[in-house]
């Protein structure tokens, strides 16, 4: 069943499979994914979500002109063979690839709510989390990945971590010991090709198309992975219902995010006093941030990822919003124009930090940076403005996260 792949891989059907038997790294509890197996076989309604970045995405597979074709990603081809193998009704089964090229857990955490329960209109079945390969100094050290994973499965989703590969590296071992403490099953991507044999330097058009994202051949290898999981899952007996811990894996863990977007009606979507100051009056001004950038990153799926953005042109009347939290997620496009300004942060008047809207390489992908990290929740102001000289430049603040 995997020589094809494995001829494109150039190694033994043999070697392929235990290659594949590898990456199984921890199977966890799987009550949820059996769960998810039994609604599928009956044909139920089953939802499906993947967050991650541009290897979930689906960078990587080319067709023989060089044009990506990202629907040969892993995550759609995982989709699809699911629906072939479990589902009694195919057309019940409903799939949200909410990933973003660039992106580090941190972001989706940001993200969650609005690209993955929005879209789907419920939270999903199965969740699948891939963020290993751009996590390096994401800014909230696996909190972000560990708020996912808590939230997910507090609303009876079932959860598998991903750990792709990349001819750099990956933060498997960061990331892996949080996804252990909630016992939730893990795919590792860079133990299997590492037992493998198949070469992995940069630009083999192997495993690899680049230095990090997969030839269509890799993303098989990676659904092959998935679904081996899921076989031993449903072969095996049936495991204790999921418990989740009532303790946290990290210091200073995020028990509850709320992410606000230009045109959010703050003062009645979010309760008191997560997002409103402490007597329960919101205070708000956007300032000279009163535009909308429409040139942001854009989606492979289609469509424009954060459209809804506070975006400053000139002057210097500053971004300002009161909030009750005790953790600030901030994200702004990293813009490719050199028009772009820096933009100063400011925590309760205290300049905290100085932020660059465009450097080298920025290719208008969305950046997200701690800017307030504290033990308890207390109200604070976030201020934003123009740094000196760039009064009259561009600055596009895309979300704010506020973690409690």
């Amino acid at each position: 069943m995997y020589k094809e792949t494995a001829e494109k891989l150039g190694i033994s059907e043999e070697k392929y499979a235990e290659s594949v038997e590898k990456s199984l790294l921890n199977k966890g509890n799987y009550f949820l994914i059996k769960k998810v197996i039994s609604k599928l076989t009956a044909g139920e309604k089953v939802t499906i979500a993947a967050i991650g970045g541009s290897v979930t995405e689906g960078a990587g597979p080319k067709d023989d002109k060089g044009n990506e074709l990202f629907q040969l990603g892993y995550a759609y081809r995982f989709f699809e063979t699911i629906k072939e193998k479990y589902a009694k009704v195919p057309e019940n089964v409903i799939f949200d690839n909410a990933a973003l090229s660039g992106s580090p857990s941190a972001l989706g955490a940001v993200r969650y709510e609005k690209d993955v329960v929005e879209v789907l209109g419920t939270h999903p079945d199965l969740l699948f989390i891939e963020f290993s390969v751009n996590d390096y100094l994401e800014c909230t050290t696996t909190r972000g990945f560990e708020y996912m994973i808590r939230y997910a499965l507090s609303h009876g989703t079932a959860v598998i971590a991903i750990y792709a590969a990349a001819t750099y590296g990956n933060q498997q071992a960061n990331m892996s010991p949080v996804a252990q403490f909630y016992n939730i099953p893990e795919i590792s991507m860079s133990d299997a090709l590492a037992f493998s044999g198949i070469n992995s330097e940069k630009d083999s058009n192997i495993f690899y198309s680049d230095y990090v994202h997969p030839t269509a051949a890799g993303h098989t290898f990676m659904v092959d992975c998935m679904m081996k999981l899921l076989e031993k899952c449903n072969e095996a007996d049936g495991d204790r219902p999921f418990e989740i811990p009532v303790g946290f894996k990290n210091e200073k863990a995020f028990a509850e995010i709320k992410t606000i977007y230009s045109g959010t009606n703050y003062s009645t979507n979010y309760s008191v006093p997560f997002v409103l100051t402490s007597d329960g009056n919101s205070e708000f001004d956007s300032g000279s941030f009163c535009k909308k950038d429409e040139v942001v990153q854009s989606i492979k799926k289609g469509g424009l990822e954060f459209p809804d953005n506070w975006h400053h042109v000139e002057g210097n009347e500053p971004f300002e919003i009161t909030m009750y939290c005790k953790a600030i997620i901030f994200v702004h496009k990293n813009a490719s124009a050199e028009d772009f300004g820096d933009a100063e942060i400011y925590i309760d008047g205290k300049l905290t930090q100085t932020i660059k809207g465009h450097t080298e390489g920025a290719w208008n992908d969305c950046a997200a940076k701690l800017i307030l990290d504290e033990e308890k929740s207390t109200e604070h102001k976030l201020t934003v403005k123009m740094a000196a000289g760039s009064e009259n430049k561009k600055f596009t603040i895309l979300a704010i996260g506020f973690a409690n």
